[in-house]
């Protein structure tokens, strides 16, 4: 019966289930963990998205995703995977996205906004310089340009080297356009001149291009004999220049030469003379000539076209004249005029004597008509004239003295007028009279002229006598009169203008006063007025006195108006006043005496505050003072205001003090505003300004403590810096950070924030940077932090190649080495059978492939049996064939031989990968081969690892031991060597030394056996052993932590460098950054620690290969999931992580490289063209890495510079 309740009670919920199927349904949960994470910025351009997200309900879900810059948009709609590629974004821009999960019951959830910035790209080197590079014969004046883009199409700007040397010094920094004007070069002269093209944030340096300047021509030729425009030149002449060469050059000459108006003829080339007689030339000809000179550098300089003109024959004499020789009654503007000619049709000039002398003198030369104007005449006077014909080729003839007499005289001007010009005060029936005569003795009448206009009109013609009656006159009225005389004959002599002023009338007195007489209470300034009136209408003027006593004294005269400003007067006290008007004519009426009383002023505005008007540093208990005085002598009290606002409140009222202490202490490093009101017995008030002060303040202590440390190297160019610095007051702190290349100027590149640390990003390879952090309160006080320097990595080289090799399971590379053909050989593991694998025998086989130089496969090869077969070291043999060790669990395929459990697994292979032998070393317990390496005498040595002690194996000290084995070259065992303790002891690698014998790295746990001086955990061990494989030294070195050493090689100073990795921080490891670091040991030749580095960040990196470079310093191959410390450029979970060393362990670049799945490092060497290759495995399929088959590839990148 219980049994069918609960059978009846379980049906039961299925049908209520059943029938509500929304009951069940949950939404997705919400996306989380994007890639790229949330605000990462140097994005490449072509990137995959990727999230996280599922269903409680185990729902299928889709994604709606949304991107943009500004706003959102939907990209794709139902999207049924959780990553996305975006192609060809836009450089230096900020990113939004996010998505919105879906399940296929209609439920869904909207993830947050995230966003990421792409990477900011360099401007191209500039280009296309011109002048062109090694360009000659460049003008002097010539401006440089360039060309030159950014692929961002940002901004750029440039910084111009130019100078004679090279390198070329800088000249201008930051212009904005692709040109520039050196100015005016030297001749001769070889330039070099670079562009740097900045856009903001990374800049680019062009190459040093030069141009050499064209040759200094000849100067260009002068002082030509004869000169130019000479004239009467000999027909024989020889002519002559002078010229030369500022740089020494032989000169030659070409010369020109012909008559004016003809083509100038090439008369001599290449003359080596500066005279050249041209022979006989024709008489009374302009010719034109001129020099060119050449130097033996081609520089051509061309003199200007000289002229000169021959001898010539004189003109004939002047004859014919005009008026006739002895003429009379000529008028007296007479033209004369001549006759004359020249036997040479030479144009003639003439120079003209002229006078009542019998003996004219000179009174024109060069004169270029047979006509003369003499002007106007002297009446009945003798004038005597002669002229001299000039035909300006030296030829001169003179003519005779010739005269004539002129016509009779005008009158004589008018003259001494009554009334006299200008005079005033005249009558209103006046008499006008002037004086006139004639020379002649003619009789004289007169045109009168008369009224207020300054060209009077006629009134009166042909007057009679010398005096006249206008008729009755205008007051004060300007008239103007002029007569002109005339002669019987007909002559007329008109006199000037003349004017009189009639009598004037005085103006009325002003009245009307502003204030009125008498007026009391006048506050100044003040508008004085009056009222005042000419009869005649004159313009007037005044004169103003003020005073408190007669008698009043002038304050300002000549006012053109009736009103004035009057101020500067007493309070409360009585004047007196009055104006004077005058009018043009200086008539002058005087007003009464008026009387007003001044209005009572108030109080000066206080002055001279202390503290004084924006005073800092002041006590926080401070006492106030001030001065102020009443104009008025009445006492004044105050009212005082105070506060922190800039409009202070009232604390004390009718205080009858100037001083006023402040008994409360006030807030340190404060503004606080005062003021203070000023009130006399009257209630008159006066108010200062709002003063203010600051109180004193302690500025934040110097920033210490900085990170990176002062004189740090090989850092990575996106940098966190931080630093400490704090404030006895507990203020808010806000910090500037500088940065520069150049000490003494030091940029700001983050301004007034809060928190002691800053990343920046994008900085320069290979450069020493200088930093200093200011901090500044909140009260506004700075402290200035001291200059710290660092200098950034060398620029790591890029991918030349990245090779995913495998098929969809799983497919892991341990090792790889160049071959003698360029390409490259990579052993591991697979457990694939399909994409790039074929021929697998069962679950994991050795996986051995060729590539060539470019990473393409050539040949692959699947080596095992039907067991577990791995690959770990491979190395080309001296006869172009292969050699791989490993470790097998198989015994059938292509495995034979095995003694149980795993054993070691060496194969000869020949050069296409077809084994040409094999052998399986070791006993009944676990045997795993690490690394193999071909020995002097053509055998191998094999070192890795044991747990047996039978078969092959013997000697074995517990747990697994450190097994060494020698083989000939067929690979049979001469000898072997059970290394360790009674705890494990583990072989990674193995060489064989200069000396014949060989050095073994691995970890040991023992305490024992053949250990000694272990710390702690795991140490490395290095073992030095002799030819017969027995040990010269070893060494444990490490810390309280794990220490687990994995490559090791011999160096060229016959010391070694070791590299694993460390969880130690103490004993022999010194600089651990976090969970594990890359630990790098370089040891003498006795294995005594000569230096050691510890790099990484916070979290595990493990170090797996290291080799010596070409420089002497070391490359070092591995894996991390930090991003800080030593490691940049996280992609996701584990990367690849690639150093370079410098020789004693600095870092000079590092570069990590992956996606969002794990990439693990395992093999690196430098290859023969000075890059790199390595090798390992990767899980991802976005970042550097595409094309996976699925689960991990192999991954071989090849990095070269």
């Amino acid at each position: 019966m219980k049994r069918f309740f609960i059978l009846f009670v379980v049906v039961l919920s299925l049908i209520v289930l059943t029938s509500c199927p929304g009951m069940l349904n949950k939404p997705p949960e919400k996306p989380s963990s994007p890639i790229p994470v949330d605000g990462a910025e140097n994005q490449p351009k072509d990137l995959t998205l990727s999230w996280s997200c599922s269903d409680p309900n185990g729902d299928s879900l889709s994604y709606d995703i949304y991107f943009g810059i500004n706003t959102l948009g939907i990209v794709k709609s139902n999207h049924t995977e959780n990553n996305y590629t975006l192609n060809g974004l836009n450089g230096n821009t900020t990113y939004k996205w996010k998505i919105v999960a879906k399940d296929a019951k209609g439920g869904s959830t909207e993830g947050d906004i995230w966003t990421f910035t792409t990477i900011n790209s360099t401007p191209s080197v500039p280009f296309n310089p011109l002048p062109s590079d090694n360009a000659t014969d460049v003008s002097i004046d010539s401006s440089l340009s360039w060309s030159c883009t950014d692929p961002d199409g940002d901004d750029l700007y440039y910084d111009i080297y130019f100078g004679e040397s090279n390198p070329p010094p800088l000249k201008s920094v930051g212009i904005s356009t692709n040109n520039y004007n050196p100015g005016m070069l030297e001749y001769s002269s070889t330039y070099y001149w670079k562009i740097i093209a900045k856009d903001g944030k990374t800049q680019k340096e062009g190459l040093v291009w030069n141009f050499t300047t064209e040759n200094a021509p000849p100067a260009v030729p002068y002082s030509p004999d004869p000169n130019d425009d000479a004239t009467n030149v000999s027909v024989n002449v020889t002519l002559s220049w002078e010229c030369s060469d500022q740089e020494g050059d032989t000169i030659t000459y070409d010369i020109y030469l012909g008559l004016a108006g003809e083509t100038l003829l090439k008369v001599e080339s290449d003359y080596p003379n500066k005279s050249y007689s041209p022979g006989i030339l024709l008489r009374d000809k302009e010719y034109n000539w001129k020099i060119v000179a050449k130097d033996s550098e081609g520089g051509i300089a061309e003199g200007p076209i000289w002229s000169f003109t021959t001898e010539t024959t004189p003109p004939e004499t002047p004859y014919d004249p005009v008026p006739s020789d002895d003429a009379t009654s000529q008028i007296i503007n007479p033209v004369l005029s001549w006759e004359c000619s020249d036997p040479d049709g030479n144009t003639l000039v003439y120079d003209i004597y002229f006078g009542t002398n019998s003996n004219p003198g000179l009174v024109e030369n060069d004169h270029t008509t047979k006509s003369y104007s003499p002007g106007t005449l002297e009446y009945n006077t003798t004038y005597y004239w002669k002229i001299v014909a000039d035909d300006k080729r030296g030829g001169v003839a003179e003519g005779p003295i010739w005269s004539f007499a002129t016509m009779n005289l005008l009158p004589a001007t008018p003259t001494n007028p009554a009334p006299s010009d200008k005079q005033t005060e005249i009558s209103l029936t006046p008499v006008l009279s002037w004086e006139c005569s004639d020379m002649d003795g003619d009789s004289l009448t007169y045109d009168i002229y008369f009224g207020t206009d300054e060209n009077p009109p006629l009134v009166k013609e042909s007057h009679n006598g010398r005096s006249y009656l206008p008729g009755a006159l205008e007051y004060s009225t300007v008239y103007y009169w002029k007569i002109v005389a005339k002669d019987e004959h007909g002559g007329t002599r008109e006199g000037p203008v003349w004017s009189f002023l009639t009598i004037n009338r005085a103006p009325s007195a002003p009245i009307n006063p502003t204030p009125s007489d008498g007026a009391t209470n006048i506050a100044l300034p003040y508008d004085f007025t009056w009222e005042c009136s000419d009869p005649d209408n004159d313009t007037l003027s005044y004169d103003i006195y003020i005073g408190q006593s007669e008698p009043l004294p002038l304050v300002a005269d000549n006012l053109a108006t009736n009103t004035y400003k009057v101020t500067g007067l007493q309070s409360n006290t009585t004047y007196y006043w009055k104006v004077v008007a005058k009018d043009e004519h200086s008539a002058a009426a005087t007003s009464d005496i008026w009387e007003f009383k001044t209005k009572n002023s108030p109080p000066l505005v206080p002055y001279n505050p202390q503290p004084s008007d924006g005073a800092t540093n002041v006590s926080r208990t401070p006492s106030f003072s001030w001065e102020c005085v009443d104009p008025d002598g009445d006492d004044v009290t105050y009212d005082i205001y105070f506060g922190i606002t800039e409009n202070p409140v009232l604390i004390r009222s009718e205080y009858d003090l100037t001083y006023y202490p402040i008994t409360s202490t006030l807030a340190n490093g404060t503004y606080y505003y005062w003021k203070i009101v000023a009130r006399d017995t009257n209630g008159l008030t006066s108010e200062s300004p709002v003063w203010d002060f600051r109180t004193e303040n302690t500025p934040p202590s110097t920033p210490s403590n900085p990170t990176p440390s002062n004189g740090v190297t090989g850092l990575y160019i996106d940098i966190t810096f931080s630093w400490s610095s704090s404030d006895v007051e507990g203020d808010l702190i806000y910090y500037d950070l500088y940065m520069g290349t150049d000490i003494s100027s030091l940029s700001p590149v983050a301004t007034n924030f809060t928190g002691n640390s800053k990343t920046i990003t994008g900085l320069e390879y290979e450069t020493l940077y200088y930093w200093r952090v200011d901090a500044t309160d909140d009260k506004g006080d700075k402290t200035r932090g001291p200059v710290w320097n660092f200098s950034t990595q060398n620029k790591p080289p890029d991918i030349s190649f990245a090779k995913y090799l495998g098929g969809s399971n799983y497919d892991y590379a341990y090792s790889i080495q160049q071959t003698n053909d360029g390409g490259y050989i990579v052993a591991g593991y697979t457990e694939s059978n399909n994409g790039d694998v074929s021929g697998n025998h069962g679950y994991k086989d050795y996986w051995i492939v060729k590539l060539n130089n470019k990473g393409e496969l050539q040949w692959q090869k699947c080596l095992g049996g039907s067991g577990l077969d791995e690959a770990r070291s491979i190395q080309q043999t001296s006869d172009g064939d292969y050699i791989v060790a490993g470790y097998t669990s198989s015994n059938n395929g292509d495995v034979s031989g095995n003694h149980g459990s795993y054993d070691y697994w060496v194969v000869k292979l020949d050069e296409t990968g077809n084994i040409q032998w094999q052998k399986c070393l070791g006993g009944s317990g676990y045997d795993y081969a690490q690394s193999i390496q071909q020995t002097s005498d053509g055998g191998y040595i094999v070192a890795g690892y044991t747990k047996s002690n039978n078969g092959d194996v013997s000697g074995s000290h517990g747990e697994n031991d450190y097994w060494i084995v020698k083989l000939n070259e067929t690979g049979n065992i001469q000898w072997q060597k059970c290394l360790g303790g009674s705890n494990d002891d583990v072989a990674y690698s193995i060489q064989q030394t200069s000396d014949g014998g060989y050095i073994v790295a691995g970890y040991t746990k023992s305490y024992d056996g053949d250990v000694s001086g272990h710390h702690s955990y795991e140490d490395y061990w290095i073992v030095k052993l002799d030819g017969l494989l027995n040990i010269q030294w070893q060494k444990c070195l490490g810390g309280s932590s794990k220490d687990l050493a994995y490559s090791i090689q011999q160096t060229n100073d016959g010391g070694y460098i070791v590299v694993g990795y460390t969880g130690s921080n103490n004993v022999d490891v010194s600089g651990n950054h976090g969970v594990y670091d890359y630990w790098i040991v370089k040891l003498d030749e006795t294995g005594n620690i000569q230096w050691q580095k510890c790099l990484g960040g916070s979290r595990a990196d493990l170090a797996q290969s290291i080799q010596q470079t070409d420089d002497g310093g070391y490359i070092v191959a591995g894996y991390t999931n930090s991003y800080d410390g030593d490691v940049s450029g996280h992609h996701s979970y584990d990367d690849y992580w690639i150093v370079k060393l410098d020789e004693t362990g600095n870092i000079q670049w590092q570069k990590r490289l992956g996606g969002s799945g794990g990439d693990y490092a395992q093999s690196i060497q430098q290859t023969n063209d000075g890059g790199y290759i390595v090798a390992g495995w990767t899980g991802s399929n976005n970042g550097d890495v595409s094309g996976n088959h699925g689960g991990y590839d192999y991954w071989v990148v090849k990095l070269d510079y």
